[in-house]
């Protein structure tokens, strides 16, 4: 969030985490959708929300002719690009005011 579209789809490009190649190919889709638009060239990342999607459910045989379940579970992935960048607040480098 707060980052450039074209510089965040180059972090997820050599992110070792599985989940950066379905990201990046959402962020590109919306890129290309904002340029059909015609909101121009300078896209900014203001929200990303995940949510849980529906759950797939398996069976997955075991002995004694038994099964269990196995649910793989999918996500449903948000994402809001603007042409204004947003200030965002970093917690990290927040300075804190200790009082006794």
């Amino acid at each position: 969030r707060g980052r450039a579209a074209d510089l965040a789809i180059n972090q997820l490009a050599f992110l070792p985490k599985r989940a950066a190649l379905p990201v990046a190919k959402l962020l590109k889709s919306g890129v290309a959708a904002a340029k059909e638009r015609g909101l121009g060239d300078d896209l900014w990342i203001s929200q990303v929300l995940t949510d849980q999607g529906p759950a797939l459910k398996r069976r997955l045989i075991n002995s004694r002719g038994r099964s269990s379940q196995l649910k793989k579970f999918t996500t449903h992935i948000v994402l809001t690009l603007s042409d204004v960048k947003q200030k965002t607040r970093n917690p990290k480098h927040q300075i804190r005011n200790k009082s006794k």
